[in-house]
C-alpha cells in the first residue's frame, strides 16, 4: 500500500498519510505533533497528483511485466530536502552545511 511519509521541519516529527484513506481530508495534512498544516492548495495541486504518478508508474511497469514478461522493476521517490540557507551560484557559502545531494551533483558538473 502506497503512502507519504512527512517530515515536519517546524518539530521533527514525522506521519505517514496512506493513499487509501481520506487524503483529502485536512487532518492528513496536519502535523499530529505540533499542529501545524501543509496549505490545502499546494497539498491537492503538488502533493496527492505526485503520489497518484508514483503509484500509476509502478502499476505499469508491473502490467509490463506481466504482459510482455519483461523485467520487473519498481521505484521510490526519495526527495531532496531543500533549506533556506542552500548555496545558490554568485553567493557567499550558507554557514551551515548544504545538502549533499546538491554537493554530490556539483562535483559531478565539475
Amino acid at each position: 500500500m502506497a503512502y507519504l511519509l512527512i517530515h515536519c521541519d517546524c518539530c521533527g516529527g514525522h506521519w505517514e498519510v496512506y493513499h487509501r484513506g481520506d487524503i483529502y481530508d485536512k487532518e492528513q495534512r496536519t502535523c499530529p505533533h505540533c499542529g501545524q498544516r501543509i496549505d490545502r492548495q499546494t497539498w491537492d495541486k503538488f502533493i496527492v497528483p505526485a503520489l497518484g504518478q508514483v503509484i500509476d508508474a509502478n502499476t505499469e511497469l508491473v502490467k509490463e511485466h506481466m504482459g510482455t514478461h519483461t523485467a520487473l522493476f519498481s521505484f521510490d521517490v526519495i526527495a531532496d530536502h531543500l533549506y533556506a540557507n542552500r548555496a545558490v551560484q554568485g553567493t557567499p557559502e550558507p554557514t551551515e552545511s548544504t545538502c549533499p545531494l546538491m554537493d554530490m551533483l556539483q562535483n559531478i558538473s565539475n
